[in-house]
């Protein structure tokens, strides 16, 4: 009995200290995990003796170093061992649209800037106008500074701001289809229809485009289809007929280049022009 007791006492010891260990490990990837920027990252700690252990990947060194400051919180009275590496994590493509919308959003509220932003692929392309160049610039700035986002086509017009942002809107079809989408009716059209009601002396050319990946002809009568499609929208919005004229190029819209994505040609633009 002797000599079970004596092994007996170590070995509770040792489970009181495993006990004790497993606690702080688990307030401490409690903490990591109830951060809401370290949340979506697989992080974990592990407690021996006076250090605890991180470990994981996340995207930048900022997250990195923000990891051990709540560590440090969770246990102060471990040295922290911080074995957390800082990768290029690819972001969450509708986290970057989500901040895109955002971003333009903001700016518009300024009043010299009236703008929209698409994202695809890692690329935001920027449309609409401002008085100021100096805002374009910083416009295109603020987009660049975004997560995730790798390049910016900016097509602002300069100049005087418009009477209304339907305006600065284009539609955007996919390859091959005349078709509009709903958002676009709902969202675009409805503002092309306000600017019409309340610019009664005004009436609208509507210009539809192609990409040029099938033939001349085709692309034409798809151009011009977009652009009929667009017209029969906003009468069925209310707008008379009378005061719509359709038309299609063969070039490309203002403001897109030939190294340009293909989905900026396939679009539908409008420009105002004086009744007769």
């Amino acid at each position: 009995m002797t000599t079970l007791g004596a092994i007996a006492v170590p070995w509770g010891i040792h489970e009181y200290f495993r006990g004790v260990d497993r606690r702080l490990a688990a307030e401490t990837n409690l903490a990591l995990q109830s951060a809401p920027e370290l949340s979506v990252y697989r992080l974990t700690a592990d407690v021996t003796g006076k250090s605890v252990e991180l470990a994981g990947r996340v995207p930048n060194q900022k997250l990195r170093s923000k990891a051990e400051q709540i560590a440090k919180q969770a246990v102060p009275q471990l040295k922290i061992d911080n074995k957390i590496i800082a990768v290029d994590v690819p972001p969450d493509p509708a986290l970057v649209e989500a901040e895109v919308k955002r971003a333009a959003a903001i700016l518009n509220k300024v009043e010299s800037i009236d703008i929209s932003a698409r994202y695809a692929d890692g690329k935001v392309a920027v449309e609409g106008s401002t008085s100021r160049l100096s805002d374009a610039e910083k416009i295109t700035e603020t987009f660049e500074k975004i997560p995730g986002v790798k390049s910016v086509t900016n097509t602002l017009g300069i100049g005087t701001k418009p009477p209304s942002k339907a305006m600065a809107i284009r539609l955007y079809f996919s390859s091959a289809s005349p078709s509009l989408s709903p958002k676009d009716i709902t969202d675009k059209l409805n503002k092309v229809k306000d600017f019409m009601a309340e610019n009664s002396t005004k009436n609208l050319r509507i210009i539809g485009y192609s990409d040029f990946k099938s033939s001349p002809e085709e692309n034409q009568k798809l151009a011009l289809e977009r652009a009929r499609n667009v017209k029969t929208a906003l009468v069925r919005l209310g707008i008379k007929g009378d005061r719509m004229q359709i038309a299609a190029t063969k070039s490309r819209p203002e403001g897109v280049e030939e190294n340009q994505p293909l989905w900026l040609r396939r679009a539908v633009t409008f420009e105002v022009i004086a009744s007769k």
